[in-house]
């Protein structure tokens, strides 16, 4: 499910990408790129779980580190997406913008060892960061729809519902990444179904 989802995030980063020859602004341009630092970080937290044995890091923290940062960059991206809708963006800038960004997190997760725990093993279960991200993960979904609806009379009608639709989905994901208190309960399965079909949507 993982590795399906990267796959359809990297297919929306080819289609927004070839897009912006045709597209009147940036919000085609902005998604895309945003998805394709998705992906990079959704590839690494895959080869981060539990018992892939890729990294030397023993545990789920890892993974569900790397899992935060993608979600709060995929939300974050679609909360601000809606202002290019009348804005013209440079591809090689907003490429090499989000690369920056992704990295210098990465370095923070891998490197430099500072971002927060959100698996604490010998708890067994989540941290408060980590609930407490995912609800404001949720709390930036939101607003995103609500700034989509804004400005809905820009976009397509079916557009405009494919994504919402994709916002709902991934909300309720996100509730679910809440509950769980192992890495592979059937609630956590049940949220990475749910982020494939969000991902389809958009």
């Amino acid at each position: 499910v993982e590795i399906f989802s990267i796959v359809v995030a990297f297919g929306i980063f080819t289609v927004f990408w070839n897009a912006r020859f045709f597209a009147r602004h940036g919000f085609a341009l902005f998604l895309g790129v945003a998805f394709v630092n998705v992906a990079i970080v959704d590839l690494l937290h895959t080869l981060a779980y539990s018992g892939m044995g890729v990294f030397a890091s023993e545990g789920s923290d890892l993974a569900t580190q790397l899992w935060i940062f993608a979600r709060f960059m995929q939300a974050g991206a679609l909360l601000v997406a809606p202002a290019f809708l009348r804005r013209t963006l440079r591809g090689d800038a907003t490429m090499l913008t989000f690369a920056t960004f992704t990295t210098l997190v990465l370095a923070s997760i891998f490197a430099l060892d500072v971002f927060p725990a959100c698996y604490d093993e010998a708890a067994g279960g989540l941290t408060a960061f980590k609930v407490a991200s995912e609800l404001g993960i949720c709390v930036l979904l939101l607003f995103s729809g609500l700034f989509f609806w804004a400005r809905r009379r820009l976009l397509d009608r079916l557009v405009l519902w494919l994504l919402i639709a994709s916002l709902a989905f991934m909300l309720v994901s996100e509730l679910f990444f809440t509950f769980y208190q192992g890495p592979y309960d059937e609630v956590n399965r049940l949220g990475h179904v749910l982020k494939v079909f969000a991902f389809y949507m958009l």
